[in-house]
C-alpha cells in the first residue's frame, strides 16, 4: 500500500436511508511535474457531505483545493441555491459551487 487517508468521518447516512459508497474520483495534468503538489489528484466524499481532493503520489490534501483540500458540500443543502456536484471528463464541478460553501468546512 503507497499510501492511506482516515476523512475522521461519521457514518451515518445524511440524505439517503442506507449507508453507500460511490467510490473515489481521479484526475491527472496534462503534463505533471514531478515534484509538485497535487499533479494527480484522489477525490473522496464521504457520508457527512465532504470532498476531499488528496494528492495521488503522497495522500495528503491538496490545500489549493476548497478548504486546506476539502469543501463542506452540506453548504448547498442549506443554500437557496441547489444543485448537484459530478465529475464529468475532468476535475468535480457543481453548478452552486460559490465562496461561502468553498470556505464553510
Amino acid at each position: 500500500m503507497r499510501w492511506e487517508f482516515d476523512t475522521h468521518s461519521t457514518l451515518e447516512a445524511m440524505t439517503q436511508p442506507a449507508l453507500k459508497t460511490r467510490g473515489v474520483a481521479y484526475w491527472e495534468a496534462e503534463d505533471p511535474q514531478a515534484g509538485q503538489p497535487c499533479q494527480k489528484i484522489v477525490y473522496i466524499g464521504t457520508m457527512d457531505a465532504q470532498l476531499f481532493a488528496l494528492d495521488a503520489d503522497t495522500g495528503r490534501k491538496c490545500e489549493a483545493f476548497g478548504r486546506h483540500g476539502v469543501v463542506n458540500m452540506a453548504c448547498a443543502w442549506k443554500s437557496p441555491r441547489t444543485g448537484w456536484a459530478c465529475l464529468a471528463g475532468g476535475r468535480p464541478t457543481a453548478n452552486w459551487w460559490h465562496w461561502t460553501c468553498i470556505r464553510a468546512a
